[in-house]
């Protein structure tokens, strides 16, 4: 079995702007390890909570307990939970799915001043990439935990069968999003790879356009994938996102 997951993450910061950071589909807090311990050095507080489903020995659960709505509200409680902890204003940024609900908050709640995307699928319909990943992730999973093989089959089976139902409310959410872009009011921050595996590497420059001029605040790591917040782009990226909070 495995020994032990990665675990939510809290960094205490001394301004008071608080930070919340959203973690991928099938991803966890290692997603945003990085970032979070960049930001907290420059003083502010991070939240990086985990998404409903996952993060557990069973990837079922991403498509079980998990759903759009599960994560929205994931969402509000990581925002609520720096407000508690004393932080006057609030930023959002998500990576990937992550990403998806990072724009609710800066589009829709009180509390945001700002925030923004990092790889995130807003601007794209396909989805196509996204089904043979997950089978991946579900697949390393089941070997790290040791499932019998004659078990293994049986759950990719379930997952195949649920998964096309799961992004079918994730791609109608989104859709709902896109016709509230051009009413934005808040700094918004847009992080697009240009060697994205998994998105459209074209969705961020959609996004860019999408948003008030005035707003956007565009990033494009040209030989960076879609992982930005670990691979090579991570450092700039995470310069990039403190030079964006410090205007605020």
């Amino acid at each position: 079995m495995v020994k032990k997951w990665p675990q939510p993450l809290y960094l205490a910061g001394t301004k008071t702007i608080g930070v919340l950071l959203l973690h991928a589909y099938t991803g966890s807090s290692s997603d945003m390890r990085l970032l979070a311990q960049a930001l907290n050095r420059a003083g502010y507080g991070v939240n990086v909570p985990h998404l409903t489903g996952h993060v557990t020995a069973e990837p079922l659960d991403i498509l079980t307990q998990g759903s759009p709505a599960a994560w929205w509200a994931d969402t509000q409680r990581g925002l609520a939970f720096l407000q508690e902890h004393g932080y006057q204003r609030l930023a959002v940024f998500g990576l990937s799915l992550g990403g998806v609900f990072a724009t609710k908050a800066v589009l829709e709640q009180p509390s945001v001043c700002a925030g923004g995307t990092i790889s995130a699928p807003i601007m794209t319909t396909d989805f196509s990439r996204i089904g043979p990943e997950f089978l991946n992730y579900a697949r390393k999973i089941y070997q790290l935990t040791g499932l019998p093989a004659d078990h293994v089959a049986t759950r990719l089976k379930k997952i195949q069968e649920l998964l096309p139902q799961q992004l079918a409310e994730v791609q109608a959410f989104i859709t709902t999003l896109q016709a509230e872009l051009t009413a934005a009011t808040n700094p918004f921050f847009v992080a697009q790879g240009g060697a994205d595996q998994l998105i459209d590497p074209q969705a961020g420059p959609r996004l860019q356009m999408a948003l008030p001029a005035a707003l956007v605040d565009f990033h494009c790591y040209p030989e960076a994938g879609h992982v930005l917040t670990v691979n090579s782009a991570h450092r700039q990226l995470e310069q990039d996102i403190l030079t964006f909070l410090a205007g605020l």
